[in-house]
This record gives C-alpha cells, structure tokens and sequence, in this order.
C-alpha cells in the first residue's frame, strides 16, 4: 500500500511533464506501459521480476523517447534492488535524454526522479523497521507462550511436590500415633487385665473395670482404623492411570498395566509423566489413538506412551514437558528416551534400586 501511494504521487509529478505535449499513441503507449509494468512489480513483489522489468523499461526508454517522460517509476523500484548498477542507472539515462527535454522540463524531471530516489529510500527502510518490529512481535508472542507453557509445568510440579510433601506428612504422624497412642493404649489394656484377675472377687469393681476395658478397645479400634487410613495412603496406580487414560476425550488409549510399585514417590512420577504425555498429544499431534504400558521387569521398571500422529512438533523442539518428563526420570536415576516411528514413542526405564527411599 506505501508503494502504491508513493508511484502515485511520482505518476501525478510524472503528468506534469505533459503540458504542451501532444497526445499521441506513442505518449499513450509509453503511459500505458509504464503504469502496467510499475503496478505488475508492486503486485509480484519479488526481487527478479523486478529486475527484469526496470532493466527492460530502462533500456526501452531508448528506442521509446515518450517513455523518458515516466523513467521516475521506474527509478523507484530500481533503486529497492540489490543491484548496483540498476540503483545507478537513472545517472547515464537522465545525460542521454538532457536534450530531449526543455530547460524547465528537465528540472522538473530531474526533481521527480530524484524524489523518486528518495521515497523509494524512506519506503525501503520503512518496510525493513516493520519487518523487524513484526520478527520481534513474534519473537515476543512465542516467548510469551513459552514463559506461559514453563509456569503451567511449574504449577504441575508445584503440585506434584505438594501431592509427595502431603502424603510424607500422612505418614510421620501415622507413626507418631502408632508409636505413641497406640503401644499406650496397648499397655493399658494389659493393665486393666491384669486389675480385673486381681479384683475378679468383688463384682462391682470387676464390672467397672470390663466397662473401662471395653472403652478402650473401642479406642484401640479406632486409633488402628486412622492410623490405617493414614499410613500410606497409597495411590491405586494402575486405578489412577486408569481414569487419567478413561477421560482423555481426544483420542482412545489403550493400557497395558502389569506392575506392583510400592514407593508413592515413584508413583506419583509416573502419574505427572502420563499426564504430561496425554496432554502433548492432545495439543502437538493428530493421533487418532494411543497406547500406554506399565510394566514391571526383575530388575526395573518399563513405561512406554506412543501414538499413532504424523504431527511431531513438540519432538524435534525439544518441549519444556518433555524436558520436564526427562528431568523426573533423571530424578530415579532412569532413562528416557524418545523416538518417531509410526508416531511418537516416549520410552521410560526406571531401575528398582533407583527409587527414591
């Protein structure tokens, strides 16, 4: 649109030349081919074309003296080339063409040309600020994106974090009440037995002690239940991963879970990692399916995730989830692989002695 409103401007300056010019078809012709050609460069916008154009229209103006009247045009998009003898050649052509014109024709030729040169300057670096600007505002969107992808796995592993501190918290205070309340519940329960052999004789003591007996066992029942209930509130792994793979709506996946993990760190790993692994496939690939393994070998654990997507941009980027999938495998001392064959595969194996204790 600039280089549109500036040949506008060189064209209306390019008429002026015509007062007291007789209207020819000569004159038409050279109007008519100036206007065509310098709109058929704007149009295209590519560098050889351009080229080949101006080079043509310039050396036409030779043999076509009318066309001297609109070489301006043809100066403007001469000098956006890389070619140093097009930026150049409106000098020999305004020395050969000095005698065509009047004193005060020549001079107004000569400021349009040199107005041509000039615009044509100011449009070009125009043009390169913008392309800068937009390079940078992309630059900007994508690391934007980027920062707004690493805070969500932020807040995942934040969570994660959490879920462990959490269940470690469970666990102490499950000990604390097992060592503590329970061993003395325990030994009171042993002493009122031993009170109620001693005082079996006397019969309203003796019923008095079975009460507060039976008190405490009730007691001692519910101090087992929520130390139960504590102690290792343990995932289900193979429920949750379950569910996880039962909801994700965007394609089906298919488990295959043959596994016995005890270690809740490493179980809530696996659970950050398939989800990671959904949620990339759902927003990188075009799979139409999925496949998720479990499976548990003498010496180390074995997950796989693959699906069936032609589309692998999160793979040979290098995303932040997958560098945060690596990291937690790294975390147990495992490996982790990635691979693309007939989809993407994460491949994850994990040694038993390098779970966390």
């Amino acid at each position: 649109m600039r280089q549109l409103q500036d040949k506008a401007i060189i064209f209306i300056l390019c008429t002026l030349n015509l007062f007291g010019h007789p209207i020819d078809i000569p004159l038409i012709s050279a109007l008519l081919l100036s206007v065509s050609a310098s709109s058929f460069i704007s149009y295209i916008d590519r560098e050889r074309p351009m080229e080949y154009l101006c080079a043509g229209g310039l050396v036409l103006s030779l043999f076509l003296p009318d066309l001297a009247l609109f070489l301006p045009l043809f100066f403007y998009d001469c000098f956006r080339s890389k070619k140093w003898y097009l930026r150049f050649a409106w000098v020999p052509l305004y020395l050969y063409h000095f005698h065509s014109f009047t004193v005060s024709s020549f001079f107004m030729f000569l400021f349009t040309g040199l107005l041509a040169l000039y615009i044509s300057r100011r449009t070009t670096e125009y043009e390169n600020m913008m392309a800068e600007f937009h390079l940078a505002q992309d630059s900007t969107r994508e690391e934007s994106l980027h920062l707004e992808e690493k805070n969500r796995e932020l807040m995942e592993k934040q969570e994660y974090e959490i879920q462990l501190a959490t269940l470690t918290e469970r666990n102490r205070i499950a000990r604390e009440i097992h060592d503590n309340v329970g061993h003395l519940l325990t030994r009171f329960l042993f002493q009122i037995g031993a009170m109620q052999v001693i005082w079996k004789s006397q019969k309203e003591l003796s019923e008095q002690l079975a009460s507060v007996k039976t008190t405490l066992d009730d007691a001692m029942t519910n101090v087992r239940s929520s130390v139960h209930d504590l102690h290792e509130e343990s995932v289900d792994l193979y429920m949750v991963l379950s569910r996880l793979t039962g909801e994700f709506s965007f394609c089906p996946v298919t488990l295959d879970y043959n596994a016995e993990i005890e270690s809740k760190e490493l179980k809530y790993c696996i659970i950050a990692i398939v989800r990671e692994a959904l949620s990339n496939i759902s927003r990188h690939s075009n799979a139409t399916k999925a496949f998720l393994s479990v499976l548990e070998h003498p010496g180390f654990y074995q997950v796989i995730i693959r699906d069936n997507g032609t589309q692998t941009t999160a793979a040979k980027t290098g995303g932040i989830g997958l560098i945060n999938m690596r990291e937690r495998v790294e975390d147990f001392h495992g490996i982790f692989r990635t691979e693309i064959h007939n989809g993407f595969r994460i491949f994850i194996s994990i040694p038993k002695q390098g779970q966390k204790p």
